[in-house]
């Protein structure tokens, strides 16, 4: 996939499609970014961000903005996770498009979430999720609606709710297998493993922790079959 990437981005270069070179350049970012390889993904948002500015490409700047966004808050840096996302809202805001506007206001959530346990941050990743809920309940983004059960489900069991994070986490969980998201049914699974624990039943909590630890090594046995399959079409 990577060499795919750079040969799309080298023939952008060789036709001086400024556009498409930042395309390119965003994609790869998230391929990085996917793959926990931060500093590059930083690396290839700063490219994207600039040519997008140069030639006032809103809507892929508003997209990029969100991306590097969420590369911000993996590295711990909320102040400039959050400093993106309001520039990504405020394209989205103008252009009324309600499935990004959910999607920013969720992965505001996650920052408050990821970065401190207070309830005054529970309070506020909570506001953000209702929000969330308000704008991606009228679309057709099953995943990004998935992700938004999982992270109330998270808030709540962060709020010792646990009957309602249950509630959360199971909806989150079907509209997962329903749609084959192999990674949100994995770590919903571990979610509920979490929560049946809290609540004492440990039954439940173990037969959760076993399914989600199947599926993660699936996941892990697709992505090293298709390493290897890349090697091969590379040196074999």
């Amino acid at each position: 996939a990577l060499s795919q990437l750079n040969k799309a981005l080298d023939l952008a270069k060789q036709i001086n499609d400024q556009k498409s070179i930042a395309l390119s350049s965003s994609i790869m970012g998230q391929w990085f970014y996917i793959r926990h390889d931060y500093d590059r993904a930083v690396t290839e948002f700063q490219r994207s961000i600039a040519i997008q500015r140069e030639i006032n490409d809103e809507p892929g700047l508003a997209y990029s903005y969100l991306n590097y966004a969420k590369v911000f808050n993996k590295k711990n840096d909320s102040g400039r996770a959050f400093k993106y996302l309001n520039l990504a809202e405020d394209f989205y805001a103008k252009a009324n498009d309600e499935e990004y506007l959910g999607i920013v206001h969720l992965n505001r959530a996650i920052i408050y979430l990821n970065s401190e346990k207070s309830k005054e941050a529970i309070e506020k990743a909570m506001a953000e999720l209702n929000n969330a809920e308000i704008y991606l309940n009228n679309t057709n983004n099953l995943y990004e609606r998935s992700r938004l059960h999982y992270f109330k489900s998270r808030a709540f069991t962060a709020n010792k709710e646990y009957n309602r994070g249950e509630e959360e986490a199971l909806e989150s969980l079907e509209l997962a297998i329903n749609n084959n998201f192999g990674s949100m049914i994995m770590y919903t699974q571990k979610l509920l493993s979490d929560i049946y624990e809290a609540k004492g039943d440990y039954k439940e909590s173990l037969a959760y922790l076993k399914i989600s630890d199947r599926v993660r090594d699936s996941i892990f046995n697709i992505n090293r079959e298709a390493l290897a399959l890349d090697a091969n079409t590379r040196y074999g």
